[in-house]
């Protein structure tokens, strides 16, 4: 609005001068000609020049032009002596992407002040159409309103009633970009749904304080849910979130989410909710936590003096229900331990090549209830240190790179097993609890009662409780320190200008101090020998859509762990249970450099090839990656087995389309071990398909025991033996406006939905608001409804109003984000 009555006085003062039809503006008496600006234009049907007052009228269709700024009206008049002028009858100011129109305008030439009657402005400029029954300029950026209305809708038809508007008896934009407003109303459809005797907000694209626009959700669980977010822009660096939001049937549930930006690369974000919920029963055993529930999140990166970063990832709540509960946490619903770290690292050298990491890890139990989980029993690593120093040369022209790998860490519970007494205590390494973590007499059984022999039912033959054998789950018997020491040596070597070979061999001792076993060490060797070379040519693709450049890598692999086995060597960090021999075959690294304490025996030859496919570029740039695939199996000696035939890749085959693909086959067995697949196509229209396929033959047992507790899952009580699912993401834009969504994971091997959400989304003709009704089912959280109702038109996606959308600054799990289960 500024920028146009300026542009609109200099045209007045300088063009409305010149003569009809293009006239030399310097031979009309008084009026000098523009310095530096673009030429004037005035056309009109009649136009007059009153000498003695100096006074110029121009009439009937009238224009005034000066390079992209235009001014139509049908009446303009214009004093040279007293500096002032006047257009009437529907006026319209274009300049560039704005316009504005009114029934009568008012201006001084000199300061620039003016006064608009009935007029309103329009532009991609700004997020918002403005208008009023009289807007006056009064300074060099402070603007009144009367009778003032501010909306970012743009219907097809201007007669119609906006969607939402913000209306307001008095309005006032000052210098800074802010608005304030007296007696303001906030409409929905020409109707008041919230008032404000004043109310301070943002009208420019900045980050400004004010509020935001109204949240409003319905669930199951909850009920009506309603939120008013206010940003508050403490300073040009931080921004925060303050939301006040009521829960139907829980309460009040206020919460803050802050961000922090300084330097070039350093942020830190900050989120907090309370809430007391009045579903919480106090004594109830289903639910063994209080009303005063809470969240917290923390996420810290910045770079300190000498090369030095810090980093920090915490994360916190109440109880382990409350992820279930509320949405600001639900990203951690499938997660076995809510996780809470901080780092420190320092690198040295010139490179890089040596780094310094100092931190803290801890892990909070979210499988069990809160007077059942593994919290107090959990290791946690207070603190972790470790020095890597990279493969690199030492001495010039000298082929030999050494690498060095130092760890230290303190594992260390909150309180000790020894409320356990040696209850299934296995040669002071673990407790043989089963996988619950809880042996006989401390398993809650159904509504929370510790009643009954065998509540978890893990006693069965073979285990898991009393087998004597380590599961992943139970408690581990030790607490203490663990010392690392990893040198290794590699020599790099090119063979005949084509043969890549990279042996390496190193050693690694490790060295314990804990409570049960008192000082012990343990120490293998460690090998391996990579061979690589590299082919290309080019090939026709099919169809006859041109050529590709295929680039051809064959490699072999070896690796050995000569592990020298030590009796009742204690287990800090134990071997994973399920063998992901698809990672150690497409990096052997995560074979010699595995951290666990009771790592087996390895003798490993691997081989295969890598491919990769380029395509030509688009307008002669860098060659477009079309797809990749790779092909491995191994060999272990130590076992005497045959690893899995894998089989890895993604194609990006063009038109929006992307697959990527996984399989692996263990031949000794013959039988697939594990299969993805996954195909997406998104256009921009906002049709999209993602369909995967997931297969995992044999998964580990795990543990979660909710179900007998608050009976969370309620009828769900299947027990998966592998993995087989299906999973399916669409949406289906049927109009521009009205868009169906589904997303949905079917497991195959229990005939069960995992979880299912359909959605239905009307975006206005308007673009300025946009409706989504949807419904969640999945066995933990049951059947929950959603309507969730936003309002879109600043830099919002407008094709799809509810893709990825959080409602804050942290990023949290909502409906139609695209992605499948």
């Amino acid at each position: 609005m500024r920028a146009t009555l300026r542009w609109l006085c200099l045209v007045l003062a300088l063009g409305a001068a010149g003569a009809a039809h293009a006239a030399d503006p310097a031979a009309i008496p008084g009026v000098p000609r523009p310095s530096g600006g673009e030429p004037a234009e005035i056309v009109a049907d009649r136009i007059d020049y009153d000498r003695a007052r100096e006074l110029y009228t121009a009439s009937g269709n009238v224009r005034i032009s000066q390079g992209r700024r235009t001014l139509t009206a049908d009446w303009v008049t214009f004093s040279n002596a007293t500096r002032l002028g006047a257009a009437s009858g529907d006026v319209v100011v274009v300049d560039g992407p704005d316009t504005m129109r009114a029934t009568f305008m008012e201006f001084n030439i000199d300061t620039l002040d003016g006064v608009v009657f009935r007029g309103n402005i329009d532009g991609r400029t700004s997020p918002f159409k403005m208008s009023g029954s009289e807007i006056q300029r009064k300074g060099r950026e402070t603007y009144t309103f009367e009778d003032a209305v501010f909306t970012p809708c743009r219907c097809p038809d201007p007669e119609d009633t906006d969607p939402w508007q913000i209306r307001a008896a008095e309005a006032e934009l000052d210098d800074e970009g802010y608005g304030r407003a007296k007696h303001t109303t906030f409409d929905i459809l020409g109707v008041p749904v919230f008032y404000f005797p004043y109310l301070r907000y943002p009208i420019k694209r900045d980050r400004e304080s004010g509020f935001l626009f109204p949240t409003f959700s319905r669930s199951s669980t909850s009920g009506l849910e309603l939120g008013l977010p206010f940003f508050w822009a403490a300073r040009e660096d931080v921004g925060v979130i303050l939301t006040p939001q009521w829960l139907q049937f829980r309460g009040f549930k206020p919460s803050v989410d802050a961000e922090w930006v300084f330097g070039e690369e350093n942020v830190t974000h900050l989120y907090g909710s309370y809430i007391y919920d009045n579903e919480i029963v106090e004594d109830d055993p289903s639910t063994p936590f209080d009303a005063n529930r809470w969240a917290a999140r923390w996420y810290h990166d910045q770079w300190l003096p000498a090369r030095t970063r810090f980093q920090a990832d915490v994360n916190l709540v109440s109880d382990n229900s409350y992820a279930f509960d509320f949405d600001d946490m639900s990203q951690f619903r499938s997660d076995r331990f809510l996780v809470s770290q901080g780092i420190v690292t320092k690198s040295f050298g010139e490179t890089g090549r040596a780094h310094l990491t100092g931190g803290v890890v801890l892990r909070d139990d979210l499988q069990n209830p809160d007077n059942a989980d593994r919290d107090d029993f959990s290791l946690q690593r207070l603190p972790t240190l470790s020095l890597n120093l990279l493969p690199g040369p030492v001495v010039e022209d000298v082929p030999l790179s050494p690498s060095l790998g130092v760890e230290y860490t303190h594992f260390y519970a909150f309180s000790g097993t020894g409320v356990l007494g040696n209850a299934r205590n296995v040669n002071d390494v673990f407790y043989d609890t089963g996988i619950d973590g809880l042996p006989n007499g401390f398993e809650p059984g159904p509504g929370g009662t510790f009643l009954g022999v065998d509540p978890s039912q893990d006693d069965f033959p073979l285990g898991p409780e009393g087998d004597f054998a380590f599961e992943d789950g139970e408690l581990l018997a030790n607490r203490g320190h663990r010392l690392l020491l990893n040198p290794r040596l590699s020599v790099p070597l090119r063979l005949f200008d084509f043969l890549e070979v990279l042996p390496e061999a190193g050693y690694r001792e490790t060295i314990y101090q804990t409570s049960a076993l008192g000082t012990t060490n343990r120490g293998y060797a460690t090998g391996r020998v990579d061979l690589r070379t590299r082919f290309r040519r080019v090939l026709d693709l099919p169809f006859g859509i041109g050529e590709a450049t295929h680039l051809l890598e064959p490699r072999v692999g070896y690796a050995l762990v000569a592990k020298t086995v030590v009796a009742d060597t204690p287990v800090f960090v134990p071997e994973s249970t399920f063998d992901q021999e698809r990672l150690r075959e497409l990096d052997l690294d995560n074979v010699t450099l595995d951290p666990a304490d009771n790592l087996a025996k390895r003798n490993i030859l691997a081989g295969g090839f890598n491919n990769r496919f380029y395509g030509r570029g688009i307008d002669d740039a860098a060659p477009r990656l079309l797809g990749d695939l790779t092909v491995l199996s191994q060999y272990d000696f130590a076992s005497d087995r045959a690893g899995e035939l894998v089989v890895d890749g993604t194609a990006y085959p063009g038109g929006n389309i992307y697959t990527r693909f996984i399989m692996g086959y263990q031949l000794d067995e013959q039988r697939f071990q594990e299969a993805f697949v996954q195909a997406s196509w998104a256009s921009p229209a906002g049709n999209d398909l993602s369909i995967s396929y997931r297969f995992l033959d044999s998964i580990p047992l795990f543990f979660e025991s909710f179900d007998s507790i608050n009976e969370r899952y309620d009828t769900f009580t299947g027990t998966f033996s592998q993995v087989n699912q299906v999973s399916v993401y669409a949406r289906w834009a049927i109009t521009r406006s009205w868009a169906i969504t589904y997303n949905g994971t079917y497991s195959a091997d229990q005939s069960v939905f995992l979880g299912n959400q359909g959605g239905i989304e009307y975006l206005s003709q308007c673009r300025c608001w946009a409706l989504r009704l949807e419904a969640d089912e999945d066995p933990v959280s049951g059947v929950r409804f959603n309507v969730r109702y936003r309002l879109v038109g600043l830099g919002d996606d407008t094709v799809r109003p509810f893709a990825g959308y959080s409602g804050g600054l942290l990023p949290t799990s909502t409906g139609g984000s695209g992605s499948p289960f």
